[in-house]
């Protein structure tokens, strides 16, 4: 299935002409990405993924990855959760020096 990717800032969909099938922004950036890493899968392991092929354990391999994927997620959170942090303690600091500003007027 192909799929019109545009650059347009404006352009909310891609159209599958195929189907007609409507995608939003999000999906089309999705398979953009999808289809970057087959295409970094296949210069890593010289082929593209084939059930077929005996010599891995697609279980593992997927068990393993969503082991990853936890704790990617908990780096970022933990990322965002330092910069909120951060941005609490700037507001707190910027309405210290709003209130110490306004008492010497």
């Amino acid at each position: 299935m192909k799929k019109r990717v545009t650059s347009s800032a404006k352009s909310k969909v891609s159209t599958s002409k195929e189907t007609d099938l409507q995608l939003t922004s999000s999906e089309a950036f999705y398979d953009a990405l999808m289809h970057r890493r087959r295409v970094l899968g296949r210069i890593a392991y010289g082929t593209g993924l084939d059930h077929t092929m005996e010599k891995y354990d697609w279980n593992r391999m997927a068990l393993e990855e969503a082991m990853d994927l936890g704790q990617y997620l908990a780096a970022q959170n933990r990322r965002l959760d330092d910069t909120i942090q951060a941005l609490l303690q700037k507001i707190t600091d910027l309405e210290s020096q709003l209130a110490t500003a306004r008492g010497q007027n």
